[in-house]
């Protein structure tokens, strides 16, 4: 390379790492596309395979990582990068081969979890039950969970006569679909740690689980084993049909909760079909972006429907994308559900209370499934192996899919043709029926 070429290289790389550090992904790319003009080099390719990842631009991503790995094919982080953008445009079997290529030259134990876990949603995604949840045990070697306290690892022993404490380390909606495996501890002395928001609900449905904030303070030495609440498919048989089958409703709404829900005004007036809406995650999710749509997205679904007196939208919006409320007109703008919500039984009650709930993927859809209430889930190209298992994890619930990355036109088009459906079959149904 002559001097003017690496000046033109050093010029827009620089530029491209400038607009990183403002998170302008797409101004970097181009600036890192126009410095690969002047030099093809490994780390380069790399860097824009991964910042197509973070803008969900996947098949442009698999040919940069590719390109890298033909420069350096002994390279872990380009096979988890290559693998990681084919897990995400749904090649599974091709993002499997990824991972296992990253772990023929890893040696340091939590990258060979990183890579071994990655698989484990490739398996699951794929219907592979078994070797997925296996795979998922991984996770604990991963690095991103709380530090364990100093307590056996519980590895799937018989637990009889056994105390055993469980810890909820990941998302809200990820809690409630694994306690569904809770009863088959066969265990009188379980402890689990999980967020205040679910203690409520989980004593009514579990009167015999023991509860901690995970702010409190325990003696080690009251407990044989410790393990994250996300081992339990993997110890309790999952090749079993009747671990992966869709469940009856295995979550009550306490009756406190009920009775505080039925006493607001918000549903004494309320037309014959009401419908929930919840449209943002937590905002610190790392996929926050990819599955959360803005409201006033959703405006249009809201204005056409704004006509029907035998329809009500209310939301089920917490956090700050709450706020969004304000930016539509009253005339189609959601009635507000949230100042009685405190935790999740009361989040329960409304739930139940209403004839459809339309999420995304966030806690509302786990909650709703989990309550056995008609729930309409609106999924990003990319999304959880959750939503792909065969049989469904929930009974009445319905998946509307990206057909592209970013792509919710196509989402919110086939809602609108689905909700016209159940209008008009609405109109034929007694009020206070569910459709399903």
């Amino acid at each position: 390379m002559d001097t003017q070429d690496q000046l033109a290289f050093q010029h827009f790389y620089s530029q491209a790492q400038a607009y990183l550090k403002r998170g302008a992904f797409d101004y970097a790319q181009a600036n890192l596309e126009q410095a690969l003009l002047f030099k093809s080099h490994y780390t380069l390719l790399l860097e824009l395979a991964h910042l197509c990842l973070q803008q969900d631009h996947y098949p442009q991503g698999i040919k940069f990582a590719q390109e890298a790995l033909a420069l350096a094919p002994q390279s872990i982080n380009g096979w988890g990068i290559l693998g990681n953008l084919q897990r995400l445009n749904r090649e599974y079997e091709f993002a499997l081969q990824s991972y296992q290529q990253g772990l023929a030259y890893a040696q340091n134990p939590q990258q060979r979890a990183r890579l071994r876990f990655n698989q484990s949603l490739c398996y699951l995604a794929l219907g592979e039950h078994v070797k997925g949840f296996e795979a998922f045990l991984a996770k604990r070697q991963v690095g991103d969970d709380p530090a364990p306290p100093a307590i056996k690892s519980w590895q799937g022993e018989n637990l009889a006569g056994k105390r055993l404490l469980l810890q909820a380390t990941e998302g809200l909606g990820d809690t409630l679909q694994w306690i569904r495996f809770l009863p088959r501890l066969y265990s009188k002395n379980t402890t689990l740690i999980c967020p205040d928001s679910l203690h409520r609900l989980l004593a009514h449905n579990y009167p015999e689980l023991k509860l901690l904030r995970p702010t409190a303070t325990f003696n080690n030495g009251d407990y044989d084993f410790y393990a994250p609440l996300y081992v339990l498919p993997a110890y309790l048989h999952p090749e079993s049909r009747q671990q992966t089958d869709s469940l009856p409703p295995y979550l009550k709404t306490p009756p406190a909760a009920r009775s505080k829900c039925k006493q607001r005004q918000e549903f004494a007036s309320a037309p014959r079909f009401k419908i929930g809406i919840n449209w943002a995650c937590n905002p610190d999710s790392p996929t926050s972006a990819r599955r959360s749509i803005p409201l006033q997205s959703l405006a249009p679904l809201l204005q056409q429907f704004a006509s029907h007196t035998e329809l009500q939208f209310y939301s089920l919006q917490w956090g700050a994308a709450r706020e969004q409320l304000q930016q539509l007109p009253a005339v189609y703008r959601p009635i507000d559900l949230m100042n009685s919500v405190s935790d999740l039984s009361d989040m329960a009650a409304h739930i139940q209370d209403l004839d459809l709930v339309i999420t995304i993927d966030t806690a509302i859809a786990h909650l709703s499934g989990a309550l056995g209430q008609p729930c309409w889930v609106l999924l990003p190209f990319a999304h959880s192996w959750r939503w792909h298992f065969e049989p469904p994890w929930y009974r009445q619930q319905q998946q509307f899919t990206q057909d592209q990355p970013g792509h919710w036109q196509s989402v919110l088009k086939d809602v609108s043709t689905a909700l016209r459906q159940h209008l008009k079959v609405s109109e034929e149904t007694p009020p206070g029926k569910n459709l399903s």
